[in-house]
């Protein structure tokens, strides 16, 4: 007799189904992958090909997800690189994508699945370099910039909290 395990269904950001049941939480996997997954549904299945359904199933609606034109645009505004469909028009504008932040971190607009494969691809390598250039330009600051900077990134609350810290003589990592 067959017996029913929990499964957790996920999409990565090229609109790809992956189904954690073993229940590991992909703790074999490199920390890129599980970085950019977002979560499905969960439910419980005997596997098989059960299974096998469920993976259909949830990779037909991804599918069903994807733009049927698709013209990637990126854009310096100066507080990053802004992407856009420029084949769809909202509101006026290209429909946004994502943005690039100068630390080369990426905030998608879009479900997963939305973006050709090559347009993620090419978005991701975008990242890679505005990452690469941060750390360059991070680097070559002194000790005293690095901070004022992380002062200034602080919410009102954090930098409160970092205050309270630096006086008890705990301060995480931060001067």
């Amino acid at each position: 007799m067959a017996v029913e395990k929990e499964y957790v269904a996920y999409v990565d950001e090229y609109g790809s189904v992956i189904i954690d049941y073993d229940n590991d939480n992909f703790e074999h996997s490199y920390p890129y992958t599980t970085k950019n997954l977002t979560e499905l549904e969960r439910g419980r299945s005997i596997g098989g090909p059960e299974l096998v359904k469920i993976h259909a199933r949830l990779q037909k609606a991804i599918s069903a997800r994807a733009a049927k034109k698709f013209e990637l645009f990126m854009g310096c505004l100066g507080n990053g690189i802004t992407v856009c469909n420029k084949a769809v028009m909202e509101g006026g504008d290209y429909k946004m994508v994502a943005h690039i932040s100068p630390e080369g971190e990426v905030e998608w607009y879009v479900a997963p699945g939305y973006a050709p494969f090559e347009a993620v691809e090419r978005i991701r390598r975008e990242a890679d370099l505005q990452r690469n250039k941060y750390e360059v330009w991070w680097q070559s600051l002194s000790p005293e910039k690095r901070y004022e900077i992380e002062l200034d990134k602080m919410s009102p609350a954090e930098l409160v909290e970092h205050i309270k810290k630096k006086q008890e003589g705990k301060t995480d990592g931060v001067h």
